[in-house]
């Protein structure tokens, strides 16, 4: 019985005496995945340099692993655009992590093949486009044969930004560039564009607490937050979201990503100056802030990270009836009075927010533990119900987007109950604060089975996002981001084609 095992060539063992050297090395790239040594010298072998190009002319799986111990006099330019792994030699297990990341590869260039194929047979993309598992550059491009310098190239998501698009137009300018998602929004559509540019989507997004009850990470999540960003951006759209600037946080990526997919029109547009980024994020992403938390930011800090424009400061709402000195200084919410403070102000702020953006995507999110009055997607998703905006409900990542797909579907989960909500010593404060509007007249109550009441009355024919039942039923359930992403395309461009005819 033949086994699976993979083969190894190394040329010092492997080419027998009188062999031709050359014909041997190119032979046996043609199938392998070229595992570059990356040490000091390396650059200055020129057999070493060779077999990159000739990997690179084939489209074959390459990865580096960085051992420069101390210099190089030159760097090898062409290493670029591979997976590259940095390694210490005194280190245990280095071989096996090299060979890990060279199957890895292999295998990602081999179900590339076998999904384009899926997905080409199943009418999602069309026929006759080349495949390219490598990520386009130059020297890829220069090397392709004279019969296809007009065809299109379809190589992995997601999309290039407009930067690294730019320098390939001026290299192959009748070469057209997609990706398997880009491709397969299209044709589900039926249309040559996205048909949303201009719009501003509310993204709802944050931390899902039952992640690994779903077999997943935070690693999935970040992966479904950025590429959603993504096809958005590149499709035009403008985003809409209420986040801060951790470091980490999805704010700060949001920003790279309105960079990255800004449509740049000329050489000049490259090397955007501060005020031409400042300017280009405010016109592609609104970041709503409510009071007091942005009482954080001074003008250094925004015009520091190019954000002026970007933040929309929310004030207290009029009914909590705060004097000028009171606004004027930040407030944690470390009492039931000055939590109530920020749940009225959050409320603010996500209403002005619901007025101003198109639709709304919710994934994700808290379910208790927040420093508000209530679950903020549960609040997102009654106020775009109000207003009949449409609406897409990711499920299967689970989460708070979870819990409001179980209540519009008429079941009653646990979550938007006073009893979970405050069960625990953890969550004493929350109860106090429950208690504390309760005994306040003319506070603003949070009442859990209305909510549930309301979300079940809307029902999921309520969501108006362009969808079919059965296509929100999928987008309720499916932890493949592909799928998402295609599914909320659709939705949004056949609700702006609706809004325009």
């Amino acid at each position: 019985e033949s086994t699976s095992a993979a083969k190894s060539f190394f040329d010092t063992n492997d080419i027998a005496p009188g062999y031709d050297f050359r014909s041997e090395l190119e032979g046996n790239i043609e199938q392998s995945v070229l595992l570059v040594l990356q040490t000091d010298n390396y650059a200055s072998r020129a057999w070493c340099r060779r077999e990159v190009l000739w990997a690179k002319s084939k489209g074959c799986p390459i990865v580096v692993i960085n051992a420069v111990q101390n210099s190089e006099e030159r760097s090898f330019p062409y290493l670029g655009n591979t997976p590259t792994m940095r390694i210490d030699r005194e280190q245990r297990n280095w071989c096996g992590r090299s060979v890990d990341l060279a199957l890895r590869e292999m295998l990602r260039h081999l179900w590339f093949r076998a999904n384009l194929a899926d997905l080409t047979e199943i009418g999602l993309v069309p026929d006759g486009l080349d495949a390219s598992p490598c990520i386009p550059e130059v020297l890829t491009l220069l090397m392709r044969p004279q019969d296809q310098q007009k065809s299109g190239l379809i190589y992995p998501d997601p999309p290039l930004g407009s930067e690294e698009q730019a320098l390939l137009a001026q290299v192959a300018p009748y070469i057209t560039f997609t990706t398997p998602t880009s491709c397969a929004s299209r044709n589900l559509l039926g249309l040559n564009t996205t048909g949303f540019a201009d719009m501003l989507i509310g993204l709802a997004i944050s931390d899902s607490p039952d992640l690994l009850q779903y077999g997943m990470s935070q690693a999935h999540l970040q992966s479904g937050m950025l590429e959603l960003a993504r096809f958005l951006l590149a499709g035009g759209a403008c985003l809409a979201h209420g986040g801060d600037l951790r470091p980490d946080g999805f704010t700060n990526q949001l920003l790279e990503l309105v960079w990255t997919y800004n449509s740049i029109r000329d050489d000049e547009d490259l090397s955007l100056s501060a005020d031409q980024r400042t300017g280009l994020a405010a016109n592609r992403l609104a970041n709503y802030v409510a009071w007091p938390i942005h009482l954080n930011y001074s003008t250094a800090i925004l015009a520091q990270h190019h954000l002026n424009g970007v933040f929309k400061f929310v004030p207290p709402p009029p009914d909590l009836a705060l004097s000028e000195d009171q606004k004027a200084d930040f407030v944690p919410p470390d009492s039931p009075e000055h939590r109530y403070w920020w749940f009225r102000s959050l409320t603010a702020m996500r209403e002005k927010m619901a007025k101003e953006i198109q639709a709304r995507i919710l994934l994700g999110g808290q379910v208790r533990g927040y420093a508000g009055g209530m679950p903020g997607l549960v609040e997102e998703a009654l106020l775009a119900l109000r207003q009949s905006q449409p609406i897409f409900l990711l499920g299967g990542m689970g989460g708070c987007a979870k819990v409001i797909i179980d209540a519009i579907e008429g079941r009653s989960p646990k979550e938007l109950t006073e009893e979970y909500q405050c069960e625990g010593e953890k969550y004493k404060d929350y109860a106090d604060f429950l208690d504390y509007i309760k005994k306040t007249p003319n506070a603003v109550k949070v009442d859990y089975q209305a909510m549930v009441d309301e979300l079940a009355q809307f029902g999921i024919n309520s969501l108006n996002n362009g969808l079919s039942e059965a296509e929100n039923r999928q987008l309720f359930v499916t932890p493949h981001v592909p799928v998402m992403v295609s599914l909320v395309l659709k939705g949004l461009a056949l609700c702006s084609r609706a809004d325009s005819a």
